[in-house]
């Protein structure tokens, strides 16, 4: 079972019946997006004040909490599948989202991200400008979901750097990340399509793999 990291829509993924690629980006969006965002929702409400959060967010479309994060971070989630896809070499993963993000409502700071994603970027010969222009097109073309393309590191980060806007908490991403993992309860889990596809592996191969709905929640 490996991250799926936009390989599914790139259509770079591996072809393997041994191989289950997580539905969402990695396992960090997998659990947020499970059983209608209601893990997501337990871990804001367990480290933040939930209505202040929701305030900073501002998500003036009325999305879900989740998806409204993930449309902050659509410039971040484009310029990574543009450069897996187009092999442009740019480091985006060194970048730190809580320093790109700020106000109320939050937004990203385009033009601070795309120097950093420069600056990380040694062996790519892009300026800050070819970088904005490369976000526009793909903002203009990409008619994909931005829930469905977002990095689940970069949308903990996002989530973080939020609540502390919002409640002046700093909770870390590694705090969040086992916060998500732990709050992944049997119910959310069944509510997955990896669960689906692995539980269908398991019958073709003649083995269990999941303990989850035999009546040992």
């Amino acid at each position: 079972m490996i991250d799926s990291d936009q390989h599914r829509i790139i259509g770079t993924a591996p072809s393997c019946t041994n191989i289950i690629m997580t539905t969402w980006c990695d396992m960090e969006t997998e659990i947020a997006f499970s059983n209608d965002q209601k893990v997501l929702q337990r871990v804001i409400r367990a480290h933040f004040d939930n209505h202040a959060f929701e305030r900073v967010l501002g998500n003036s479309s009325m999305l879900s909490m989740g998806d409204a994060v993930a449309e902050i971070l659509r410039p971040v989630s484009l310029l990574r599948m543009a450069s897996r896809r187009d092999g442009l070499g740019l480091n985006i993963s060194s970048v730190p989202i809580h320093e790109v993000i700020s106000g109320s409502p939050a937004k990203m700071d385009l033009e601070r991200f795309y120097k950093i994603v420069c600056a990380k970027s040694k062996d790519s010969p892009m300026s800050p400008q070819d970088v904005s222009s490369i976000v526009s097109k793909e903002i203009r073309d990409c008619q994909i979901g931005s829930s469905s393309i977002c990095n689940g590191h970069d949308f903990v980060a996002a989530v973080g750097k939020i609540g502390a806007l919002a409640t002046q908490e700093k909770v870390g991403a590694k705090v969040l990340e086992r916060s998500l993992r732990a709050a992944f309860d049997c119910e959310s889990l069944r509510s997955t399509a990896l669960y689906a596809d692995v539980a269908e592996w398991s019958e073709r191969n003649s083995t269990k793999v999941w303990v989850c709905g035999q009546g040992r929640d």
